[in-house]
């Protein structure tokens, strides 16, 4: 019994040492920037995965965008202050829809 015991404390102390490692790689908002959260519907494929990608790179406030078509979401990291009206006209230009844009804004 005091075997299975250890082992089974042996797999916490991994368990926790994990979670530890995922909270620390979380990249921190760098400072003079936000991230912005958008839902887009309508990516049904790669390509529009790309196409979505491309309209919000060039948007001139843009610092990075992940666009994933299979959750149909983009996250972007953008200048603090700037518009997400202009993102949200950068996606429908694109041929999609944004149900609600999310900002993780600070101050």
């Amino acid at each position: 019994a005091m075997k299975n015991r250890l082992l089974g404390f042996i797999l916490i102390l991994f368990a926790a040492s994990a979670i530890a490692v995922n909270v620390s790689t979380a990249q921190p908002v760098p400072e003079g920037m936000e991230k912005v959260h958008i839902d887009v519907k309508g990516m049904t494929c790669s390509k529009c995965q790309d196409k979505v990608q491309t309209a919000l790179d060039a948007v001139p406030d843009v610092r990075s965008v992940v666009v994933k078509w299979e959750q149909g979401t983009a996250e972007l990291l953008v200048n603090k202050g700037s518009n997400h009206k202009e993102l949200e006209e950068a996606v429908e230009r694109a041929g999609f829809t944004v149900p609600s844009i999310k900002c993780e804004c600070k101050g």
